[in-house]
């Protein structure tokens, strides 16, 4: 029996290495519902592409806050002055990335988007040509819009 390689596929198709997801060029915001937990916790995370944190000067390291709008679908991430209460570290998404990840837990009053007990991941892309993303030194404002994508608990 003869077998196919998928990542030599994937590399053909691409003309990049196979077996590795090509970037995402934008932001990416998940929400995540850690409902198997002994203390059930709510996660979101931003991911923020190489080139939208060149365009604000956010670095790997560097404290920001995350501000949405009353309706919660406009969020910012801005970069904070050293004088200023540091509220989150944005981190490497992994070793090899020049991405950066901003993590952190939801509380009440903090977006989440679909059916509150029943969603587990809630996903939004934001590409860099999108009209809806605007980057400025010191600060990323992005739309979230539909459509979102979800998973669901098994019941």
């Amino acid at each position: 029996m003869k077998f196919i390689s998928a990542s030599m596929i994937a590399k053909n198709k691409s003309g990049k290495r196979g077996g590795k997801a090509t970037a995402f060029n934008g932001i990416t915001t998940t929400l995540v519902y850690y409902h198997n937990r002994n203390v059930p916790s709510r996660i979101i995370t931003i991911r923020l592409d190489e080139k939208s944190m060149n365009q604000s000067r956010i670095n790997i390291g560097d404290r920001v806050d995350v501000l949405f709008s009353e309706d919660k679908r406009t969020w910012q991430v801005k970069l904070l002055n050293n004088d200023e209460e540091a509220r989150y570290k944005v981190s490497h998404a992994s070793n090899k990335s020049a991405s950066g990840v901003i993590r952190f837990t939801w509380y009440e009053g903090m977006p989440w988007f679909g059916d509150f007990n029943k969603t587990k991941k809630i996903k939004a892309k934001i590409r860099n040509d999108d009209k809806d993303l605007k980057v400025s030194i010191g600060e990323i404002c992005f739309l979230i819009k539909d459509p979102l994508s979800f998973e669901y608990i098994n019941e």
